[in-house]
């Protein structure tokens, strides 16, 4: 008698525990599942990417300086002179991360940007010709100090910072940009005037900007979390995603 209320003694604290332990896991099992963070889309025209200069040592330097700028944003509200010229062209993307040239949302939001870009072009540098074609030589022309000064005084392999690289970027993004319509836009330049404008100049100095962004090279290059998942996102939010490949 005494073995068979032992044995249903033993069943009973069985059966309490395992209930105790399912209620435990029921009570934790939400708890620790609302920790996992859910993967959240990119929304392109969110992001800021000039952070990602600080992610190599020798990021690409300016093309123009702030006196050539505001001869060329005379009659504009005050800004910083930079967002004439830095990239950021993920911010005319909608909310789905398309780019649709010339709707309105995307006119309204480019505002002076190709006017001011073209009359960069056609400053002192000789940059566009006569038949309002960009001049590619003098584009390498005018990027290679910018860009190989910065690598060298990096610590960049002569190699690495040479001039073949600021060639190839340039080739690089003129077939992208010449492959891209309409040549000619017409936006708002200011509140009471707008502007039609060769678009080429502000797309290439968009895609000349991007591609460094990301084509660092590996002597040069920050490995971090946050630098990684801004390249990342980078290249989601394409359009330019052109990439120079580096000696090493």
């Amino acid at each position: 008698m005494m073995r068979r209320e032992s044995v249903v003694i033993a069943i009973l604290l069985f059966l309490l525990i395992d209930v105790t332990c399912q209620t435990t896991l029921a009570k934790n099992v939400p708890a620790a599942l609302g920790k996992i963070k859910s993967t959240k889309p990119v929304i392109c025209n969110k992001q800021n990417f000039e952070p990602l200069k600080r992610c190599c040592k020798g990021s690409v330097g300016r093309f123009f300086t702030d006196a050539e700028i505001k001869i060329c944003t005379k009659g504009l509200s005050d800004r910083r002179l930079l967002t004439f010229t830095n990239f950021n062209f993920h911010s005319l993307y909608d909310k789905n991360n398309n780019f649709v040239f010339d709707s309105t949302a995307t006119k309204n939001a480019l505002g002076p940007l190709f006017a001011v870009n073209e009359c960069l072009f056609r400053g002192k540098k000789n940059l566009i010709d006569a038949s309002d074609n960009i001049i590619y030589d003098n584009i390498v022309t005018l990027i290679t100090p910018a860009f190989s000064a910065n690598m060298l005084s990096a610590g960049a392999p002569p190699a690495v910072a040479s001039a073949s690289l600021p060639a190839e970027m340039t080739k690089l993004c003129k077939t992208v940009v010449e492959a891209m319509v309409p040549k000619l836009m017409t936006t708002q330049y200011n509140k009471t005037s707008s502007a039609t404008s060769l678009t080429r100049p502000f797309l290439l100095m968009q895609c000349l900007k991007r591609t460094p962004l990301d084509t660092c090279p590996p002597t040069l290059r920050t490995t971090s979390a946050t630098c990684t998942t801004a390249a990342n996102n980078l290249k989601i939010c394409g359009y330019f995603n052109t990439t120079v490949t580096y000696l090493t």
